[in-house]
């Protein structure tokens, strides 16, 4: 087993782990350069996928991680996760930012990081997804010319599902003429999830009837002269099924059928079975960059992507593949001594169908430009930036950018930013300012922010300071009317800490933030919040050291007509002790949270096993033959315990005050 990372490319970025063979080697070419040259040949032991995660004010998790397809039960591969907050790049681990259960497939944060309505996070990972047989390869190559000032690379990248070699489903000739039909519109290849067979008392059986009009309504029943089918039921989300969940005595999930209304399904179930397609995703990359001289840089890189999601049928593939290019120049010039300034200019073009195997541009670029529409079209985008530098005191940077949706959007965007920095204080400042166009919908998104920080080396370089941002984000038609999608807020942070060299550490900080959301053509104050922090660490004694954080945050509402959301407190807390006896012949770490999180809703179910193989045993109570999850209890003897409890996972939970002291 072993793992590949991006290659030296614009266009292409992947993280996989493998299980096959590598070759890594580099050739000497004497006096026209060197070749350095990699290929990878195995099979891929997972999916790629991405998930928005919607935040509860004040809950720290768990929370549920889905597959491509809405799946709530999924393994994740250890280590292929990258979790997102407001932009930022977290880090795993108790100590750092949160925890991961890659089995469960759920994610906590630690008390670093109090979650809010505010935040926003996202996370990419791998899953174990063993639909097909799936098998990679990976070919790279680099030259460089003698002097280096010439690179030019070639990469190969293609994974693809083996539709002849299903693994843990079973693909018959009907189900294949169902993807064959399909086309790319995978969403819509069902097959029936309803199996007629007899009556088996430890099922979950229905029988069919007609109801308010409607023909074939299946509802349960243990009826043996009526209860002839075995339904598969499928969630396909709210108002696009017929039947709901409902909670019975029953020894496994039951559904219920309810009536549409105006046609309007008002469940989100239906007895359908989601065919898996197999896919394919091909790309080549050529680029390289030519060094003119030690200022100037020019950089360029070709990419071709091939995208099937379909392999059983021909249907759609004219949009399979496009192109994307890139072209850059880097120019670095000087000022004397201490003073320089960098510039730079890039151009990319990327056709509607052009489609990478992971996101190769910023995690949160699309809400940086309002962009909102997910057509697939031709996009151009182009930046010209230039940074001045005044040798680490000062510095003033400005950007000027385009983004091109043909027929769809257009957005400007212009940036600035600046700073000071001496022995006693820091400044930095900042924004952006963007106008876009997409149809009838325009926008203006306004986005300051300030930092100053005062440092006072006559008491040990122990620091005052104040940050503020802000986000103005009109969304309008073109009649000047605000949209629901716009929004403001102006968030202020005071803080004070001591010296980052000191032994000892000391951090407190008050964050006050004032939301507002449109009513009647203009912002409108919604929610205010303020939240209170204090952390330090006594780090003085090296065999015996305690740290500790608390937060406390207040969520008021201003207006209950444009929010759902109620009135919290959040307390979240953190106190570890760490020491170390004799050398190291005894360590010990303590240490005590208390905030809120949520526990996953248990729900089981009972299943038949050899006698004595169990934990278990069946009492029908009611006499009724017909298993039910009151009547099962645990084992007083051996021989009768012929059943065992089965916990079937869930995305519904349930929020609940956490404290977890751990010793080890």
């Amino acid at each position: 087993d072993y793992e590949i990372y991006k290659p030296k490319s614009y266009f292409l970025n992947y993280y996989k782990k493998l299980q096959g063979v590598s070759y890594a080697g580099g050739f000497d070419l004497k006096d026209k350069g060197t070749l350095n040259t990699g290929m990878n040949l195995a099979v891929a032991k997972g999916i790629y996928s991405r998930q928005d995660l919607v935040i509860t004010e004040g809950n720290q998790g768990p929370y549920k991680i889905k597959g491509n397809n809405g799946e709530t039960f999924i393994i994740i591969l250890a280590g292929t996760e990258r979790v997102y907050i407001d932009g930022k790049l977290m880090v795993r681990g108790s100590e750092n930012d949160y925890i991961i259960d890659y089995n469960a497939g759920e994610i906590s944060f630690t008390p670093n990081i109090l979650l809010t309505k505010d935040k926003r996070v996202q996370i990419e990972f791998e899953y174990s997804d063993k639909n097909y047989f799936r098998s990679l390869l990976y070919s790279g190559s680099e030259y460089i010319s003698e002097n280096e000032r010439l690179k030019v690379r070639l990469n190969i990248y293609t994974e693809q599902d083996s539709k002849n070699q299903p693994l843990d489903q079973t693909i018959d000739s009907f189900d294949k003429s169902i993807l064959e039909s399909v086309g790319d519109s995978i969403q819509y290849a069902y097959s029936s999830g309803i199996d007629t067979t007899t009556f088996d008392a430890s099922r979950i059986m229905y029988k069919m009837v007609d109801s308010l009009g409607y023909d074939s309504i299946f509802v349960y029943s243990t009826n043996p002269d009526s209860a002839k089918y075995v339904l598969s039921f499928t969630d396909l989300g709210i108002n696009n099924g017929n039947y709901i969940q409902s909670a019975t005595f029953a020894n496994g999930r039951v559904y219920t059928w309810v009536a549409p209304i105006d046609g309007i399904p008002q469940g989100y179930a239906e007895p359908v079975i989601l065919l898996n397609a197999p896919k394919k995703s091909q790309m080549v990359t050529f680029g390289g960059d030519y060094q003119i001289d030690k200022n100037n840089l020019v950089t360029g890189e070709l990419a071709v992507t091939n995208k099937d999601v379909n392999t059983f049928s021909d249907i759609d593939n004219a949009d399979n593949t496009a192109i994307a290019y890139r072209g850059a120049y880097q120019n670095t010039h000087q000022f004397g001594e201490k003073t320089s300034l960098n510039s730079s200019i890039n151009y990319e073009y990327a056709g509607a169908n052009f489609a990478p195997p992971e996101r190769y541009r910023p995690v949160e670029f699309n809400r940086d430009w309002n962009i909102f529409s997910t057509t697939k079209t031709n996009e151009h985008y182009t930046n010209a930036n230039f940074n001045l530098i005044g040798k680490d005191i000062w510095n003033l940077g400005v950007q000027s950018s385009a983004f091109i949706r043909e027929q769809d959007y257009n957005g400007y965007l212009q940036a600035v930013k600046g700073g000071i920095h001496t022995k006693q204080w820091i400044v930095e400042a900042g924004g952006s300012y963007l106008n876009s166009n997409a149809d009838t919908i325009l926008s203006q998104f306004f986005r300051p922010n300030i930092a100053v920080a005062k440092m006072f080396p006559t008491m040990r370089n122990w620091k005052l300071g104040i940050d503020y941002e802000g986000e103005h984000n009109e969304v309008y038609t073109n009649q000047d009317s605000l949209l629901s999608n716009s929004y403001y807020y102006d968030q202020f942070k005071y803080y004070i800490s001591n010296a980052d060299t000191a032994i000892n550490k000391f951090y407190a900080d008050v964050i006050l933030r004032d939301d507002k959301q449109p009513l009647n053509g203009k912002f409108t104050d919604i929610t205010k919040g303020n939240t209170y922090t204090v952390s330090g660490a006594l780090n003085k004694k090296v065999n015996n050291r305690i740290s500790w954080q608390l937060a406390y945050r207040t969520l008021e509402i201003v207006d209950t007509s444009l929010t759902l959301l109620e009135p919290e407190k959040s307390l979240l807390g953190r106190l570890q002790n760490g020491f170390v006896i004799k050398k190291g012949l005894v360590t010990s770490d303590i240490y005590y949270e208390l905030g809120t999180g949520q526990e996953p809703k248990k729900e089981y179910t009972y299943i038949e096993v050899e006698p004595g193989a169990g934990n278990y045993t069946w009492n029908d109570y009611n006499t009724n033959g017909i298993p039910e999850l009151n009547e099962f209890e645990i084992s007083a003897f051996a021989d009768e315990a012929n059943y065992i409890q089965v916990f079937i996972p869930t995305d519904i939970y349930i929020q609940s005050n956490v404290s977890n002291f751990n010793y080890a």
